[in-house]
């Protein structure tokens, strides 16, 4: 089974450093005119919450984000609100670290390529691009769901 449902894909604009260095588009492909118009974070989050909730009837405590690794929810996300003096909404406050669940699953610790290559997903998309990997990721979990493995939560701030 491969259910990919609806996707939320926003480039932000970003506030601390708003030119992107070369590094950053060679690595992304994210380009500089592709964020010169978009949204703040802020604007992002508050979109994000209403596709959340109002689209999708989802209520805190009834879903879980599956990340690659805990630095995106534990370490760049709460420095970044912190930052613009913003607020994240409480669900970003707990996840699902694919890493640890494929560890536990196969006894081999590894990157999203790794794990699609020992679970024979063929890569799509351009790695480091955000919505390929998330894409990735998710046929990661769905192959492990296969497998009988349960998705529990594991990182918390």
């Amino acid at each position: 089974a491969e259910y990919m449902g609806d996707t939320f894909h926003y480039y932000v604009k970003p506030q601390y450093n708003p030119t992107l260095s070369t590094f950053c588009t060679e690595l992304t492909g994210i380009s500089q005119e592709m964020i010169e118009d978009a949204p703040r974070l802020e604007q992002v989050l508050q979109e994000f919450d209403q596709w959340l909730v109002v689209k999708h009837k989802l209520l805190e405590n009834s879903f879980a984000f599956v990340t690659c690794g805990d630095w995106d929810l534990r370490t760049m996300l709460p420095s970044e609100t912190r930052y613009l003096n913003i607020a994240a909404p409480d669900y970003f406050k707990q996840w699902i670290n694919i890493k640890k669940v494929f560890a536990d699953y196969s006894t081999k610790f590894g990157d999203m390529m790794f794990m699609l290559q020992h679970l024979s997903i063929p890569h799509e998309g351009r790695h480091h691009s955000g919505i390929d990997d998330c894409r990735n990721i998710s046929r990661i979990a769905v192959r492990l769901m296969d497998e009988g493995v349960l998705m529990l939560i594991n990182g918390r701030l």
